[in-house]
């Protein structure tokens, strides 16, 4: 079984990957025409939602006791895939 900071350390490079691809999304949304720039931004602020509710999970992870935090890290896997599920939503959608 995984450990605690284990999880965490796969979590957060989740995220950083999420990131990097929220850039890239950001960096399309700016050379956008102004009614798909509308359609960018929408879809980039529910994205920004989701990853900061999943950063303050990992927050209550980490402080999350020994017995608690496997039954926090089910929720922020599903998350975090919901996540990048959103994510290749939005990235197909703006090719």
């Amino acid at each position: 079984m995984d450990t605690k900071q284990a999880r965490e350390q796969k979590i957060r490079a989740q995220l950083d990957q999420l990131d990097a691809r929220f850039a890239e999304l950001k960096a399309k949304a700016a050379e956008a025409t102004a009614e798909t720039q509308t359609q960018y931004d929408q879809q980039l602020k529910m994205l920004d939602q989701k990853r900061d509710a999943i950063q303050q999970n990992l927050q209550d992870f980490k402080s999350a006791s020994d017995d608690a935090w496997q039954d926090i890290m089910g929720g922020l896997d599903t998350a975090v895939s919901e996540l990048k599920s959103a994510f290749d939503s939005a990235a197909a959608r703006f090719k």
